[in-house]
């Protein structure tokens, strides 16, 4: 019988690895925090989108690039005394190849974008439940199955990916939340912890109820 070639498993988090190459791309390309030679820049971006193969990976850099682009270019425009500055049309036209590059994906965008301050405040709120999720797993009040366990390893998976792809506006990210939400909440076992621990952090967010029932 031919003997299973064993794969050992990536000790390291995609996520975590996609937003070092994000960084490391900013840092060189696009280190001013704006475009200022749009032809290139998009050249740049789609060769390395081309050395990543999945689509959420994919969706996870552009996303980090956007916000880099967006938040550059409101700190040039803020203190930029050059009446024929053409940094913004530049950027626009790297952000547009950007964003029809989520369509692409399948990742329609919203008008209504979150601010930098609902951004940090997201993230800390996904960072607060993904160490209870942590907690939960490796305390002994539960002894879950493989099911449960599979469970919470995809939660904090999708948690920890959401907060790369905010991006996609309030009402799709909430959604997208809303989700994995519905999928934790269908497991028995772990109802008590999702009444009294994974709701409450849930509810921090305040305009997830509203932006669920559109």
């Amino acid at each position: 019988m031919e003997e299973l070639i064993k794969i050992p498993y990536p000790d390291f988090k995609f996520s975590d690895y996609i937003k070092r190459k994000a960084e490391g791309f900013c840092l060189l390309e696009l280190r001013d925090g704006f475009a200022y030679r749009p032809k290139e820049d998009i050249s740049s971006i789609r060769d390395t989108l081309y050395e990543i193969s999945r689509t959420q990976d994919k969706i996870q850099f552009i996303a980090f690039i956007i916000t880099h682009l967006t938040e550059g270019l409101k700190k040039h425009i803020l203190k930029c005394k050059v009446a024929t500055c053409q940094a913004e049309q530049m950027t626009q036209d790297v952000l547009y190849y950007l964003y029809t590059e989520l369509d692409y994906l399948g990742l329609e965008t919203d008008i209504e974008s979150f601010t930098k301050e609902e951004l940090y405040r997201n993230n800390e709120i996904i960072d607060e439940i993904i160490y209870s999720l942590k907690e939960l797993k490796a305390g002994q009040d539960i002894i879950f199955t493989e099911i449960e366990e599979k469970l919470i390893d995809t939660t904090i998976e999708e948690l920890d990916y959401s907060k790369g792809i905010q991006v996609i506006g309030k009402s799709k990210w909430f959604k997208f939340i809303g989700g994995t939400v519905l999928e934790f909440a269908a497991n028995k076992l772990l109802e008590g912890f999702f009444k009294n621990t994974f709701i409450p952090l849930v509810a921090k967010f305040g305009d997830v109820i509203k932006f669920l029932n559109n």
